[in-house]
């Protein structure tokens, strides 16, 4: 048996397989499988590891199934997202109407597992515009309102007043802000876009829940990241300023074909 057929398909490193562009995937038609670590967790047999976010968060808060619970995860990062590799990739969910873009910044080795994440939260972080709040009916621009208030509120799992004052992204997740996995699901991508698009997946968006123990974790999480920046502050100013980071309706994500289409390089408008 050639050695290739035995190696791990999500292994980490440039040497394992070719990265493919995603109309050549098209072209041969060939299945993409998503890596089990940022997949749903399995219901059935045995359990693997996955990940957990909340994403109103940043991905400082992501953490790992099987590491423990005072870490940010670490293990598996710069695992590759799909078998065959890609060299971008593109994420839609049923909670949005903005494609989200995935490009790999090094095509050795395609788009990684970390990529996927961060693509995430710069698109979710992004200022939202009046009129795509003027295309949602009365009741689901009642439920987003609502989001925006709650999301910056002083309750506990929430940012708070850190989101600042403009609508974003991902207030349109409402209640359904936690990540729960990328799945390939051509019916929802096809339905969604109006045809079916290559290696276009689906990010699903589960319910919120945090307990009791959740809350005393995450709350302790973001003292000690406040304190961070607080020492850090104290030390004087930084060479480099960093950068800041419905079920009800139905949502549609144009094509690329569309002019109304959108993707993770659009900026938005700024809601006041």
């Amino acid at each position: 048996m050639p050695v290739h057929d035995r190696m791990e398909p999500f292994a980490t490193g440039p040497h394992y397989g070719p990265v493919l562009d995603p109309m050549l995937i098209k072209i041969v038609n060939a299945p993409v499988k998503i890596n089990p670590l940022i997949s749903p967790p399995v219901e059935e047999g045995p359990e693997q590891p996955y990940l957990k976010w909340d994403m109103l968060f940043e991905t400082s808060f992501v953490q790992r199934s099987d590491e423990p619970a005072h870490q940010s995860w670490m293990n598996g990062r710069g695992a590759p997202a799909t078998f065959p590799r890609l060299s971008s990739l593109r994420l839609i969910t049923t909670q949005i109407p903005w494609m989200i873009d995935v490009v790999a910044r090094d095509l050795e080795r395609g788009v990684t597992c970390e990529e996927v994440i961060e693509a995430i939260a710069h698109n979710l972080g992004k200022s939202s515009s009046n009129s795509d709040y003027a295309c949602l009916h009365r009741h689901d621009q009642a439920e987003l309102s609502h989001a925006y208030r709650y999301n910056r509120s002083p309750n506990p799992g929430v940012p708070g007043g850190r989101l600042k004052e403009a609508m974003k992204r991902l207030d349109y997740l409402r209640t359904n802000t936690s990540f729960g996995g990328i799945v390939v699901d051509d019916r929802t991508v096809k339905r969604l876009c109006g045809s079916e698009l290559p290696c276009v997946f689906v990010l699903k968006c589960n319910k919120r829940f945090m307990s009791q123990k959740d809350v005393q974790e995450h709350e302790t999480r973001m003292r000690r990241a406040a304190g961070g920046t607080s020492r850090a502050a104290s030390k004087g100013p930084p060479s480099a300023r960093s950068r800041g980071h419905s079920p009800n309706g139905m949502i549609t994500v144009h094509p690329p074909s569309s002019s109304s289409y959108t993707t993770d390089s659009d900026e938005g408008g700024v809601d006041r």
